[in-house]
């Protein structure tokens, strides 16, 4: 026992009470949690079985186990793995916020912890929020059920260019919710594996329909094309040929945002659509539209070197405009002065064959 009416606690200057460490109780509980536990865990399920995946090994569901008893057993494991206990705790609950799951699901969890982190503290209650995240892949007996080897490969790429991180996000995202709403008549509509090479993503599935499926609504997207190819890989037992489906989707060599040249002026993508791109001038500042199969087939120069301005003055036909990355003030001529350019905006800068060109910063829809 520590009493000492004449000290008080170091943090909140509580008087007469015991104090830990020249700490009151609560003060002292405030600086020392009962346990170490990370704010995210990662739960991995079969999607086929419900099996899941906990240190090295795969848990086969319990009879009669629904979908959220196996996620409540493996959330309860994986916390239990990364608990690390800096006081003596003598219980644990969790409760979960069921939600149907689907491929990277967030449910939230709050695990409440009951316990002492020091001997002269009485037992208490700390409550921590958690979020587990869901992601399913087939484990290795259901890989083997469904042959194990891929009947279909997706390829995804970007003409003449790698994929941005960006692209590849959206991709990611659109294979996620594209398979989970195919997966409940399809169970082939599972990624086998994924390769990433060089900006290019190819997904190994296993079932031809899935993969079909999952092209066009990556070519849906971003417009872009598909081609399918089909190899021979042998002849099974019954006679049946053995085929493998490759579909490749091409997206656009450009996005929106680009500056491309046409008819060696600079233009700017405003906006990809299904079969056109509308593009904004940068010489008349005039909007059209042009075909998207015509772009395919040419070859496009995106200029990549680009800097931001700041316009300081607009006195038609001349327009003073500061460079952000050299300092430098550009006095600018402009037959046309479009609306969007005003004082103390910022504007795309862009230098084609010794001129600046100005285009709007943010790509505006109409």
């Amino acid at each position: 026992m520590r009493k000492m009416v004449e000290r008080f606690c170091a943090i909140c200057g509580k008087r007469g009470t015991i104090l830990i460490d020249n700490l009151c109780a609560d003060c002292y509980r405030k600086q020392h949690p009962l346990i170490d536990v990370p704010p995210l865990v990662k739960i991995t399920l079969c999607r086929s079985c419900y099996s899941y995946y906990d240190r090295g090994k795969w848990m086969s569901p319990q009879a009669q186990e629904t979908i959220y008893d196996v996620i409540m057993r493996a959330i309860k494991a994986r916390v239990s793995a990364r608990i690390k206990e800096r006081g003596r705790v003598i219980g644990k609950e969790l409760q979960v916020d069921f939600k149907y799951p689907k491929e990277g699901t967030e449910l939230p969890v709050i695990l409440k912890v009951t316990g002492s982190i020091h001997e002269e503290i009485p037992p208490y209650v700390e409550e921590y929020r958690l979020t587990a995240i869901v992601h399913f892949e087939l484990c290795p007996s259901c890989r083997i059920v469904v042959g194990g080897k891929e009947k279909a490969i997706v390829q995804v790429r970007a003409k003449g260019r790698s994929l941005s991180k960006k692209e590849k996000r959206v991709i990611e995202e659109i294979v996620r919710e594209e398979l989970a709403r195919l997966y409940e008549r399809d169970k082939g509509a599972v990624v086998l594996e994924k390769k990433e090479d060089d900006g290019r993503i190819d997904f190994y599935l296993a079932s031809v329909h899935a993969a079909r499926q999952l092209a066009h609504s990556i070519q849906q997207h971003f417009s872009g094309k598909i081609l399918e190819t089909q190899k021979v890989l042998g002849i099974s037992r019954t006679g049946r040929t053995i085929t493998r489906s490759t579909i490749r989707v091409l997206i656009p060599p450009f996005k929106e945002g680009d500056i491309i040249i046409l008819k060696n002026v600079p233009h700017k993508i405003l906006r990809i659509q299904k079969a056109s791109v509308k593009v904004l001038s940068l010489q008349n500042f005039e909007e059209k539209s042009v075909s998207l199969a015509r772009l395919f087939k040419e070859d496009i120069k995106i200029i990549d070197e680009k800097d931001v301005g700041l316009i300081m003055s607009v006195k038609p036909p001349s327009v003073l405009v500061l460079s952000l990355s050299k300092y430098e003030t550009l006095d600018l001529y402009f037959e046309k002065i479009p609306f969007w350019m005003k004082e103390n905006e910022s504007v795309m800068l862009v230098k084609w064959e010794g001129k600046v060109y100005i285009a709007p910063l943010t790509t505006r829809r109409s």
